[in-house]
């Protein structure tokens, strides 16, 4: 086991005129020894760059990378101790299943029988056992994928990066290849980086989950933590399926309590009053100084509920699809859609005018005019593990 650090880690490509494009913007990491981290965030954020730079297949522009508390920076890939699997299937065509598998065991000169008994094990957990003497030509991509994994996973390495590795899978052996990560890691006890773009994914992987936006962090924390109180409107509308609802709106003082006072779109509904919601009374001294200034509210689909009492809010039904079997309803407010997610259909139809009302005061989260979070949510959290600290990468051991 080991724990994996970066301090100021920066990676800038140069164009053949000489304009630069920076892909990692000088991040800070701490990863404790033997936990799982996932990284998300959307195409071109930085994501895979991060992954290469830790496995010394990119050279950073600045900062440090340490593994066990020693700069890995001048180390090349042969010496790291780390296993990568990327998008898409990397074998050797000329070997059988079982050659691949193998082959790193057979450069660590592993003997013979522990080979053997090793290769036997990852392949029937991958459900390659009856495939070890055929030719990675003769397999679909999925299997080909499971090899590649199966040739990371063998060789017990310290950290384990993962750069989309199911993407290629079915959607059964999606969810099985999800599992069996989860078991694998809990036995080998390595320290796991796995990248991902699909934030559901993400949220049913990750111990940890680090947002990423642009080449830097939006967010690190655990994912119950993210989920409940996003940063910043841009992970509040990546994590989540379907993403967090976001109103824009006022702050504004009435019959001594603070309200919150939805702003109307540029094509507002005649028929439809903007949103008025009482702010949360844990939450009034912080959003005090915001009054009559436009900021933003947010809340999760399944805060909403269907309500015909007199404090509920109206919206009009747009139309229904489906998230993981379950119904989410789309609706228009005075200003904006707002997705509703219930446990069961509730019947409605496009145009029809209906009630709703929050499950609860905690549920909402504030940003300001610079998206900079405000006022989160007020239920109480377990505090996320430190896997983020400024100081990471002082200190180092060197190699000679």
């Amino acid at each position: 086991m080991a724990d994996l650090e970066l301090c100021q880690l920066r990676k800038e490509f140069v164009s053949a005129n000489g304009s630069k494009t920076v892909a990692v913007g000088g991040v800070d990491l701490a990863v404790p020894a033997g936990r799982r981290l996932v990284v998300v965030g959307p195409s071109g954020c930085g994501k895979t760059t991060l992954l290469r730079l830790i496995a010394g297949l990119e050279t950073p522009t600045a900062g440090e990378i340490a593994i066990g508390r020693q700069c890995i920076n001048r180390l090349p890939p042969g010496q790291r101790d780390v296993a990568m699997v990327f998008q898409h299937p990397v074998l050797y065509p000329h070997l059988t299943v079982k050659e691949n598998l193998a082959l790193p065991l057979r450069i660590r000169r592993m003997p013979a029988a522990q080979r053997e008994e090793r290769v036997i094990q990852t392949a029937r957990r991958l459900g390659l056992a009856e495939r070890l003497s055929d030719s990675p030509a003769t397999l679909s991509g999925g299997q080909q994928q499971r090899v590649a994994l199966g040739r990371a996973w063998v060789r017990q390495a310290s950290i384990l990066l993962l750069d989309e590795p199911f993407t290629h899978l079915d959607a059964p052996w999606r969810q099985r290849m999800r599992e069996e990560l989860a078991g694998w890691h809990e036995t080998s006890g390595a320290t796991v980086i796995y990248v991902t773009h699909d934030q559901d994914e993400a949220m049913a992987i990750g111990q940890d989950l680090a947002v990423m936006q642009d080449g830097r962090w939006a967010q690190v924390g655990t994912p119950i933590d993210i989920y409940r109180q996003p940063a910043s409107p841009f992970v509040a509308g990546f994590v989540g399926s379907p993403p967090m609802n976001l109103i824009k709106g006022t702050i504004a003082e009435m019959d001594q309590r603070l309200v919150f006072v939805e702003a109307t779109g540029v094509e507002p509904d005649a028929h439809l009053v903007p949103w008025r919601r009482p702010v949360p009374l844990d939450r009034a001294e912080s959003l005090r100084r915001w009054i009559g200034i436009q900021i933003t509210m947010g809340f999760r689909p399944d805060d909403l509920t269907a309500s015909l009492s007199a404090s509920s809010v109206e919206a009009r039904v747009e139309r229904l699809a489906w998230c993981s079997g379950i119904p989410v309803w789309e609706l228009r407010s005075s200003g904006h859609s707002v997705r509703i997610r219930l446990d069961r259909d509730a019947g409605w139809a496009p145009g029809k005018r209906v009630g709703l009302e929050w499950a609860g005061e905690g549920s909402c989260c504030f940003w300001g005019p610079e998206g900079t979070l405000i006022a989160g949510a007020s239920r109480s959290y377990s505090p996320p593990p430190v896997i983020h600290r400024p100081d990471a990468g002082k200190e180092r051991a060197r190699p000679a």
